[in-house]
């Protein structure tokens, strides 16, 4: 998928939870950014160009990678506040995992088993830029997070 459509899906999933979980507004927007930062370094940093043409790289679309990623980005979020620590370090796992997940539907797919098997796996085929399955994975994300606004009520700022 496209890094926008990384960033929109993971940063409103990472803000639905904290809602859910009764963070107030700041740690909900705390969250979103934690997880957008994350697939941000999540996508710069897990390519790599190979014959002229940029492809994943086995390390960080493993289940492997993400965790490291994550590790980094959660010893500064313990610097924040404690609910903004706890939204910041759940909103990176689901932020990382979540850049996983939606890779796995395109042909490029994932590795989730390296290093131990460098099989690529993916639930489809579809091109990352492919239009309808970006704008879907948004409308996912902002549903998950209207849902939570509406379970929970608009939040206290």
């Amino acid at each position: 998928m496209k890094l926008a459509t990384h960033v929109a899906f993971s940063s409103s999933i990472a803000a639905a939870l904290a809602l859910l979980a009764g963070c107030p507004a700041s740690c909900a927007w705390y969250a979103a950014w934690s997880s957008a930062l994350v697939n941000i370094a999540l996508d710069l940093l897990g390519h790599e160009v190979r014959g002229g043409r940029p492809r994943r790289t086995a390390f960080s679309h493993s289940f492997v990678g993400p965790l490291a990623f994550s590790t980094v980005f959660m010893t500064s979020a313990l610097l924040a506040p404690p609910p903004e620590a706890l939204a910041a370090i759940i909103a990176i796992l689901v932020g990382s995992y979540s850049h996983l997940a939606l890779d796995a539907v395109t042909e490029g797919g994932v590795y989730p088993y390296w290093p131990l098997s460098s099989k690529r796996w993916r639930l489809a085929s579809l091109p990352y830029n492919h239009p309808t399955a970006n704008k879907l994975a948004m409308l996912m994300g902002a549903l998950a997070l209207l849902t939570s606004l509406l379970v929970r009520g608009l939040p206290s700022l």
